[in-house]
């Protein structure tokens, strides 16, 4: 099973690249592997295995969640600053 995400940048529908891989290395730095794809490497993917528990799902959820956040609020701070 995997999910998969795809991610523009709101202002000028460009790939966000920068930010997907900016994402993908917090994920991997807080136990969650994913791996980005597509065209311009704007896509994440998770490979979930089929024996994994509620828990470690929800657990990996969360760091997602957490990194997804983390690089909204560096981009708006950058955004802020500028």
């Amino acid at each position: 099973s995997a999910a998969a995400a795809s991610g523009a940048k709101n202002d000028t529908r460009e790939p966000a690249d920068t930010e997907t891989k900016e994402i993908a290395r917090y994920c991997y730095e807080h136990g969650l592997i994913t791996i980005t794809a597509g065209t311009y490497n704007n896509v994440m993917r998770i490979l979930v295995p089929l024996v994994i528990t509620d828990e470690q799902f929800d657990e990996g959820l969360g760091v997602l969640e957490a990194a997804l956040a983390a690089v909204a609020d560096r981009k708006h701070a950058a955004l802020s600053h500028a």
